[in-house]
């Protein structure tokens, strides 16, 4: 199964550009702007997006192993907690 970020890729790129042309061009103690919530928004579901793509193909890489053995999965269950690359970059 080939995964494409490609899509989220791009999205993810104009957000961040348009995040960063706002930078230093407000009052550290204004409230967040309804557009500056919504870059959030979609920030945040399009990480999930792409943890999801993650965890798709490690499952399907996992369960691939267990039937190269032999084994026939059932049920996969399998979790890390951690902080994305991009997230780490913040």
């Amino acid at each position: 199964m080939s995964i494409s970020y490609q899509p989220l890729d791009i999205v993810l790129q104009d957000i961040q550009e348009i995040q960063n042309a706002r930078k230093g061009k407000g009052r550290a103690d204004a409230p967040i702007s309804d557009d500056q919530l919504a870059l959030q928004d979609q920030l945040t579901t399009i990480m999930s997006h792409m943890t999801l793509l993650d965890d798709i193909r490690v499952a399907q890489s996992l369960n691939d192993a267990a039937r190269s053995t032999g084994f026939v999965p059932k049920l996969s269950v399998v979790e890390i907690t951690g902080t994305c690359a991009h997230c780490q970059a913040r």
